[in-house]
């Protein structure tokens, strides 16, 4: 497993809802899964202080992303109050 990745298990290809919209989180998890080991062969690579600011980089964006799925959520939630 990459650093903030998931695990090796095997994907499966992103497909369109049944409404035939597009799957933006199952095609993101592909996305992961196929460039997790490209990821950790350079990773492997850093020197330890270019590794740690990658974990602090990743981070960061990681805390991001929370907030923003977090904000929909409840944006989400108002909507069908």
């Amino acid at each position: 497993m990459g650093l903030f990745g998931r695990s090796s298990a095997p994907s499966r290809p992103a497909e369109p809802d049944d409404d035939d919209s597009l799957d933006h989180q199952g095609m993101a998890l592909e996305l992961i899964d196929g460039w997790t080991g490209h990821d950790d062969t350079r990773l492997a690579q850093l020197p330890d202080t270019e590794l740690a600011a990658q974990v602090q980089a990743r981070q960061v964006l990681y805390d991001y992303v929370d907030r923003i799925w977090e904000d929909a959520s409840r944006t989400c939630r108002r909507v069908e109050a």
